[in-house]
C-alpha cells in the first residue's frame, strides 16, 4: 500500500511538471540589422542584451492560457493599426536602418521581452505607460537613449554614451568601462541613482540633487566654485518650515584628470557614485 502511494505521488509530480512545461514556450522573432537604430516603444518588462551578431532577436518565455485555442490563427490588433506580427505581443517594423518594436497590449501574457542586439546598433527606449516594470540593459557598448515614466532601470556591463531618464523609477548601473566617444547623462526625477564606475574611468562629473545628498568613494577633484545655496524665499518672503527647501547642490569635478562629460541627477532622492 505504501509502495502504491509513493508511485502515485511520483506520477502526480511528473504530471504536474509536464503540464507546467507544456503550457510555456520560448518564442523568437528575428530581423536582420547589423547597424542602425532599434526603437523600443512602451514595452512593460524589457531586457536588452548586446551580442556579436547581425540580427535582432526578440524572445519571450510565452505562457499559453485558456483562451489560446480561441486566438489560434488570429493576430492581435490595436487602435493604432498595429498587429502582433511576432507572436509575442509586439509589433515589429523596419524602415531603412531603423527597426521599431511596440508592445500593442497591456495584457501581455509573456513574462518579459528579451532583445539581443548587435553591438553596432544604437538603441532608443521610450515609454509613457503606467504599467512599466523593469528595463534591464546589459553587455551593451553602443549609443543608448531611455526615456520612461514608471520603469526602474538597471544597467549592467555598459560603457556609454547614453542619455537615460525616468520619472518615478530608480536607476542602478555598472559600467565595465567609460567610453570617451560621447557624453553620459543619467536622471531620475523622484527616485535614487546608484552608479558604479571602474577606477580608471576618466570624466568631467556633474552630480546634482536639490533635495538629496551625494555619497561616493571616488576621488573627485571638486571644482570649489560648486556651492550649496538655499533657493527658499529670502527676507520678506514666506518659507514653509515643514518641508525642506530645494538647494542648488550641483557638484562639479574631475575623475582621473577629467574626460567625457558625465552627469547624474536626482531631483528628490540621493545619488550614489562608486568606483571599483
Amino acid at each position: 500500500m505504501k509502495y502504491l502511494q509513493i508511485i502515485t505521488t511520483l506520477f502526480l509530480v511528473i504530471s504536474i511538471q509536464y503540464f507546467a512545461t507544456a503550457q510555456r514556450s520560448i518564442r523568437e522573432y528575428k530581423v536582420a540589422l547589423s547597424s542602425g537604430t532599434l526603437v523600443l516603444d512602451d514595452i512593460n518588462d524589457l531586457e536588452v542584451v548586446g551580442y556579436s551578431g547581425s540580427e535582432l532577436i526578440f524572445m519571450s518565455d510565452y505562457e499559453d492560457d485558456e483562451s489560446s485555442d480561441r486566438k489560434r490563427g488570429l493576430k492581435l490588433l490595436n487602435a493604432d493599426g498595429l498587429n502582433d506580427n511576432t507572436g509575442i505581443g509586439i509589433a515589429v517594423s523596419k524602415e531603412g536602418s531603423t527597426v521599431i518594436a511596440s508592445q500593442i497590449t497591456s495584457d501581455c501574457t509573456c513574462e518579459k521581452i528579451t532583445v539581443k542586439v548587435p553591438r553596432s546598433v544604437n538603441v532608443s527606449i521610450v515609454s509613457s505607460s503606467h504599467d512599466g516594470n523593469l528595463i534591464l540593459v546589459k553587455d551593451f557598448e553602443n549609443e543608448l537613449e531611455i526615456s520612461t515614466n514608471y520603469h526602474d532601470i538597471q544597467l549592467e556591463n555598459v560603457t556609454g554614451p547614453m542619455a537615460v531618464k525616468t520619472l518615478y523609477g530608480n536607476i542602478e548601473g555598472t559600467f565595465s568601462k567609460l567610453s570617451q566617444t560621447g557624453s553620459v547623462s543619467i536622471y531620475s526625477v523622484y527616485e535614487l541613482v546608484d552608479i558604479t564606475l571602474p577606477k580608471n574611468a576618466k570624466a568631467n562629473v556633474s552630480l546634482s540633487t536639490p533635495y538629496g545628498d551625494v555619497y561616493t568613494n571616488a576621488a573627485i577633484e571638486v571644482n570649489k566654485t560648486s556651492k550649496v545655496v538655499s533657493t527658499g524665499n529670502g527676507a520678506g518672503g514666506s518659507v514653509n518650515t515643514c518641508s525642506p527647501s530645494p538647494r542648488s547642490s550641483t557638484i562639479n569635478g574631475k575623475l582621473n584628470g577629467g574626460g567625457v562629460e558625465f552627469s547624474i541627477k536626482s531631483s528628490y532622492e540621493d545619488i550614489y557614485l562608486r568606483q571599483l
